[in-house]
């Protein structure tokens, strides 16, 4: 990357989210699996489908250039997901994109996905729950992750707390898949849980029982 120089003479990096804007073959943009969005709804496809028809692209996606491609030969997708699935469904061959000047590194693009997403629309559960757990993999924790996605501690610690216990628990996934159990369910389940716990845990005196309500 170009660099310049700081007032003591030290490389200071290049803005790591400088960006050409251009049009970019469609065909040419990868979606990768650890991408944050994964799914989307069929009726929110529709009518994003009609809006790109009537008024075009108006907001570019962006990528960054695949290590060890050629330049402009293929893109891998950082913020898009959903333009990019219906741009594909209505045939189309290229897309206005930002290109960014290097790739991101996974805290960056996780980041940066979740972010645009809580943003655009609703995030399911499992995206944001999903993505919590990459960027605490990364080494990140619970408050840098809140500072990173602009979310409270305690939200992005409710998000860390739900991913642990569908990890035991992976049964209860098509509930929240369907919308039949809200974050903000087991915010609330959550909090009387705390309370029921607090309760007990000043009535019973045996160590035995009190680790049963833990």
């Amino acid at each position: 990357l170009r660099t310049v120089l700081g007032s003591e003479g030290a490389a200071i990096p290049e803005n790591p989210w400088e960006a050409e804007a251009r049009d970019i073959p469609l065909r040419a943009i990868d979606v990768h699996t650890d991408n944050v969005r994964r799914t989307m709804d069929p009726v929110e496809l529709e009518q994003l489908k009609a809006s790109l028809q009537q008024y075009g692209m108006l907001e570019p996606v962006l990528v960054q250039p695949i290590p060890g491609k050629r330049a402009g030969h293929r893109y891998r997708l950082v913020a898009g997901f959903r333009r990019v699935t219906a741009a594909k469904a209505l045939g189309w061959d290229l897309v206005p994109a930002r290109v960014l000047a290097r790739p991101l590194s996974v805290r960056e693009r996780v980041a940066v996905q979740l972010t645009e997403n809580l943003q655009r629309e609703a995030m399911r559960v499992r995206d944001v729950v999903t993505s919590v757990q990459l960027l605490q993999q990364d080494g990140l924790s619970v408050a840098r992750i809140a500072e990173e996605l602009g979310l409270g501690v305690s939200t992005v610690r409710l998000y860390a707390q739900l991913g642990d216990l569908l990890a035991k628990y992976p049964k209860l996934w098509p509930y929240f898949d369907r919308g039949l159990i809200s974050i903000e369910h087991f915010r609330a389940a959550s909090r009387l849980l705390t309370r029921i716990r607090e309760r007990a845990g000043s009535r019973i005196q045996d160590p035995a029982q009190l680790e049963l309500i833990r």
